[in-house]
């Protein structure tokens, strides 16, 4: 069910090389510590040097592999750049390190640390003694570098809606539909799309936030539907028959010029109960259909009320099921194609429903089988659950909300899905309703995050990885022997004392006439604790202990 946008395939390759001076230095000093760190990487074995290098590679090579499908390759490209930037972080580094003073060391960090401030702030036009020249920042004519966008970008988004010069307009507006919303009642709205008016307020997605503006009262139909949802085509539409300059998001859709007698149709088969219309051309076309009513003016938009767009309502002929596969590929086209055409609305088309529905192909006209009349009153709609009770058991409902194999349904059989992505269920008792609860897929994920979750807490517990250090493996010293009873050791004391032992084993015979003792004679099976205490790993006595060793003892 996941949309496919028709995001255009990336192929420039290598353009940014030759953009200006700048940008041309920094990169080819980003791929020349790319490859001193890959080299000292090997030489050091270090791991973080050889992950960081995958992940560069292998993001390079689906950004350029990568086909044309959901999936838009440009979506590789921020871990592509990261990982280069860490792994020329990790070169310079090395490189600083084998240097062979600390002089120099200390040198080569404050020149690479100067060099990478410069690197950021020319392009932001924040270095001492720079000018902009032909909209590039200059430094003395040495360094030249495109003027950035991040810094506008950045004071633009930050200043927050209240900071924009359009704030009084756009709080005009959005006070306007919370009270329309109040007095009116709560429903989703669909806006003419107009870029600068939109950006005007903020940014093009200044309406979605109604729903926040509103507490949730009027639902946001470009919010809702935006990228994900397999409804999203249908919205955008929706968008350019209700629209003079539509944004026309998604790619290789049979879209209308402004046309908004179609797409009030469309709005009442989506359950959208505000329009609200900004230039001439669609306020002209607004008055002028029956459908809508005019409810006020504020700031520069006109608001409407579409009649007969309930978010749940009866039908007038069973469904017929089509044999059509449910990937939003096979389904799209048919489904855009039955969308625009009101003519064929009579039968709703199904991906599947219960016997007694006709099975026919896409291209058949399937009969209409009228079904008894029925109502639908008391309709609760929460951010999960959509609710009704209907005085007719047994007769199919419309509801408008995009299908989805979450969707559960007590009270009734269904859900079915229906063109364009909308649900149809069977009541079984006066009262359905409708939850969107949790799948395997869903339950799987879940499972898939705790690992996660457990896998890192159990790294945060163990030892680190030596990502920073070489991974040199010091060999064991072997054991060393020493026949002891080739020394004498000698303890000069003023008062008899007992010979020494090791685990009541006598590592001597007795005392000798000077006062020492003299050392064990080996037996013809030596004792193994003697033995064991003989291969005993070597130790360096303590400055402090009366024990003088022999000369030449082994250590």
């Amino acid at each position: 069910y996941f949309n496919d946008m028709g995001w255009e395939r990336i192929q420039t390759y290598g353009d940014h090389l030759g953009a200006a001076k700048m940008l041309t230095t920094v990169w080819y000093a980003v791929f020349a510590l790319c490859l001193i760190a890959v080299v000292l990487s090997i030489v050091e074995r270090l791991l973080i040097g050889g992950f960081l290098a995958s992940l560069a590679l292998t993001m390079g090579i689906l950004f350029s592999a990568w086909p044309a499908t959901q999936m838009w390759n440009a979506r590789f490209l921020p871990f592509y750049y990261l990982s280069l930037y860490l792994l020329a972080a990790v070169g310079l580094s090395l490189f600083v390190k084998v240097l062979p003073s600390f002089g120099l060391r200390s040198l080569g960090g404050t020149v690479a640390a100067l060099g990478l401030l410069f690197a950021a702030a020319l392009p932001l036009g924040v270095v001492p003694g720079s000018k902009l020249v032909n909209g590039q920042w200059s430094f003395y004519g040495t360094f030249t570098a495109p003027q950035s966008f991040v810094k506008s970008w950045a004071e633009w988004n930050y200043s927050g809606y209240q900071g924009k010069d359009a704030w009084p307009e756009y709080n005009e507006v959005v006070t306007a539909m919370a009270n329309l919303g109040q007095e009116r009642g709560c429903g989703r709205v669909m806006w003419e799309y107009q870029t600068e008016k939109l950006n005007s307020y903020g940014t093009p997605m200044s309406l979605m936030l109604l729903p926040y503006w509103t507490k949730g009262c009027l639902g946001s139909m470009e919010g809702l539907y935006f990228e994900s949802s397999a409804t999203t085509p249908f919205h955008f539409m929706n968008q350019s028959e209700l629209s003079e300059a539509p944004s026309r998001a998604q790619r290789d859709l049979p879209y209308s010029s402004l046309d908004v007698d179609l797409g009030v149709q469309h709005l009442q088969l989506m359950g959208v109960r505000y329009y609200m219309a900004l230039t001439d051309a669609a306020k002209r076309q607004a008055d002028a259909n029956e459908d809508l009513s005019f409810l006020l003016d504020t700031g520069p938009w006109s608001v409407y009320e579409v009649a007969d767009s309930a978010l749940v309502e009866p039908v007038d002929n069973l469904p017929a099921v089509v044999d059509l596969a449910q990937d939003q590929k096979a389904w799209l086209d048919p489904s855009a194609e039955y969308y625009n055409d009101p003519s064929r609305w009579d039968v709703l088309l199904a991906a599947d429903g219960p016997a007694e529905w006709e099975r026919v192909g896409i291209d058949a006209e399937p009969v209409q089988h009228g079904v008894p009349q029925t109502t639908v009153r008391n309709i609760v709609e929460t951010q999960d659950r959509i609710s009704f009770e209907v005085d007719n058991v047994g007769v199919p409902i419309l509801v408008k909300s995009s299908y989805f194999p979450n969707w559960k349904v007590e009270g009734a059989e269904g859900p079915y899905r229906v063109m364009p992505n909308l649900m149809v269920v069977v009541p079984t008792a006066e009262r359905v309703e409708l939850s969107y609860g949790h799948t395997g897929v869903d339950w799987l994920g879940y499972l898939l995050s705790a690992l996660g979750i457990a896998g890192v807490l159990w790294l945060w517990r163990s030892k680190p990885p030596a990502l920073h250090r070489p991974l040199r493996v010091r060999a064991a010293a072997a054991p060393v022997e020493i026949d002891l009873s080739r020394y004498l050791l000698v303890f000069p004391v003023d008062e008899p004392v007992e010979a020494p032992s090791y685990a009541g084993v006598p590592l001597h015979d007795g005392a000798t006439d000077d006062g020492g003792w003299a050392a064990a004679a080996p037996s013809e099976r030596p004792d193994p604790r003697r033995a064991a205490l003989l291969r005993r790993p070597r130790r360096r006595p303590d400055r402090c202990s009366p024990v003088r060793r022999p000369p030449r003892t082994p250590c």
